[in-house]
């Protein structure tokens, strides 16, 4: 008896801006080795906060595009409108999105359930080249699009009351996630910057091949 092969047709791409970062909690970060900042992050995502996250919903099916934008008091109309999605697409989720996430999650399953229809860019990238790549590098080398600030600034653009400049912002991101996606789908291979030990070796290309219905 044959199995039928799973075929997607909701995606989301989903990014999120935070309210801090974490300089704000933690004195000296930028002058720590990289291993204490990975234990120190830990100690303190969840204090970050949401201050306004985005989803582009995708279905394959009927072709149509919708993007929404949710801030921090309607993060379960976020939860609940990513439940209807087959598949999560975005840059550092697990390690950051679904982090900062968790502390409006009402049990662990939430997320969970999240990381288990996730697709998430930076860490297969780094699975297949052993470092981690920014957004930004990425959009710039396959896309020829940049995002429109740098992500350190955003927090605190957002507490001056920046916020449609935020969610621009936030839109572009989506805009670069998305296009990646579509990139690597369509030429299985992408540019990325080759950084070995904090030092810059060039540019390079590396094959990569997402079976959107097998993640």
């Amino acid at each position: 008896m044959s199995v039928e092969k799973k075929v997607l047709n909701k995606i989301a791409f989903l990014d999120l801006e935070t309210q801090w970062i974490f300089q704000d909690f933690i004195p000296n970060y930028d002058d720590m080795p990289w291993n204490q900042k990975e234990i120190e992050r830990e100690k303190v995502i969840t204090k970050l906060k949401v201050s306004v996250a985005g989803v582009i919903f995708c279905n394959l099916s009927k072709k149509t595009e919708t993007t929404k934008i949710y801030t921090e008091e309607n993060i379960n109309g976020l939860f609940n409108d990513l439940r209807a999605v087959e598949l999560i697409v975005g840059h550092n989720l697990l390690r950051f999105d679904y982090r900062v996430l968790s502390y409006y999650a009402k049990d662990e399953s939430l997320i969970l359930d999240l990381e288990e229809r996730t697709l998430d860019i930076m860490r297969r990238l780094e699975d297949s080249i052993n470092q981690w790549t920014s957004l930004d590098d990425l959009g710039i080398l396959n896309l020829g699009i940049a995002k429109t600030h740098k992500s350190i600034e955003i927090p605190k653009m957002w507490r001056e009351g920046k916020h449609e400049e935020v969610i621009e912002h936030l839109k572009q991101d989506l805009m670069i996630t998305k296009g990646i996606f579509e990139h690597v789908t369509k030429h299985k291979q992408i540019q990325y910057t080759e950084i070995s030990y904090g030092k810059v070796k060039g540019i390079k290309s590396v094959s990569v091949d997402w079976d959107i219905n097998n993640y």
